[in-house]
């Protein structure tokens, strides 16, 4: 690897003028010389065109759309089109890179396999709390492609990528408003090994309100087509496929659609019943102590007795049903002290 290759750093940004000079400012001040910084303007209406105007360092280029497109993905597709380097890195406009944070990204492809095509770092998460957004306990690697590759997800501010994987992987899919980047990351490992470095390297600004421009109507027409394209990969990692159903249900939930709420709950429970994010979830989509106490009652008899123990109790739970909670806690009582 050549440790003087030219680093593209591409950061798509949409109405982030008070934001955006911190990202270009870290980008800048790296001490690795040989990097370009291409500004992805995704048709703001603030003073970002200003503030990039002002910027007068030649290793900068500003690219302005004047249609917004509604996500992350299509700005940054421009800035990989544009983009001349062998390694490219990517950064939110509300991120910022820490000093350093390029040299060592590439001493890791340095030290690395030389097939190796996308290494991540570490990140603080700065919010309410500061704190690292993955334990600073788990071992630098790469990525365990027994699970689903989002499952330990770093958002592209972390990522640089080399030119030779970013033409086997493609581009960000322009269909997906929100959750583009773990589709790409899940397309990344299917096409070169994928190494995390344990470094915390940059800060990642989380806010309570998105910066963007993805309402949540979005974000559930994309997480439908990003399950469509993964449901069965997603299904085989428990943990994450019980946070990923959570999620739909309570952007559903949101929205009003309880009937599908109710559905992406029961999916969440059917591959993480244990998981307290789940229960608490089953109970928000279906607020019916009924429902829940049904529920209880065969995670009870699963755990206590096992599969074949739940169907010949079947009939015995509905008759208890039919004759109102109290029967059925009595069941449930009856079940637990078998």
């Amino acid at each position: 690897m050549d440790l003087k290759a030219l680093v593209s750093v591409i950061i798509p940004t949409y109405n982030r003028a008070s934001m955006l000079r911190r990202a270009v400012d870290s980008v800048l001040s790296q001490d690795y010389a040989n990097l370009e910084l291409v500004v992805v303007d995704d048709g703001s209406t603030d003073t970002t065109e200003d503030i990039m105007r002002a910027v007068t360092d030649p290793r900068v280029r500003y690219i302005r759309r004047n249609r917004p497109s509604g996500g992350a993905a299509l700005p940054r597709n421009v800035g990989l089109r544009e983009a001349k380097g062998a390694y490219i890195a990517f950064l939110d406009s509300d991120d910022e890179f820490f000093p350093g944070r390029i040299s060592r990204q590439m001493a890791a492809f340095e030290r690395v396999k030389p097939d190796t095509g996308l290494v991540f770092v570490n990140y603080m998460e700065v919010g309410d709390q500061r704190h690292p957004h993955i334990g600073i306990d788990v071992k630098s690697g790469y990525l365990d492609t027994s699970r689903f590759p989002a499952s330990l997800f770093c958002a592209p501010s972390a990522w640089m990528i080399t030119r030779r994987c970013l033409e086997q992987v493609g581009f960000f899919d322009e269909d997906l408003w929100m959750v583009e980047d773990a589709d790409y990351i899940a397309r990344a490992v299917r096409c070169c090994p994928v190494y995390f470095l344990n470094e915390v390297l940059a800060n990642i600004h989380v806010h309570n309100t998105p910066g963007g421009h993805s309402p949540v109507a979005y974000s559930i027409a994309a997480t439908d087509r990003y399950l469509a394209k993964w449901s069965a990969d997603i299904r085989r990692d428990k943990t994450y496929a019980g946070d990923f159903y959570c999620k739909m249900t309570k952007d559903l939930l949101r929205t009003g659609e309880r009937s599908r709420a109710r559905d992406c709950a029961r999916e969440a429970f059917a591959v993480n019943p244990l998981s307290s994010r789940v229960w608490r979830m089953m109970i928000k989509a279906f607020a019916a102590p009924r429902k829940i106490l049904h529920m209880c009652l065969v995670l009870t008899l699963v755990l206590t007795l096992g599969c074949a123990a739940v169907r010949k109790t079947k009939r015995v739970y509905h008759e208890a049903v039919s004759k109102g909670k109290t029967a059925v806690k009595v069941a449930l009582l009856a079940v637990i002290l078998h």
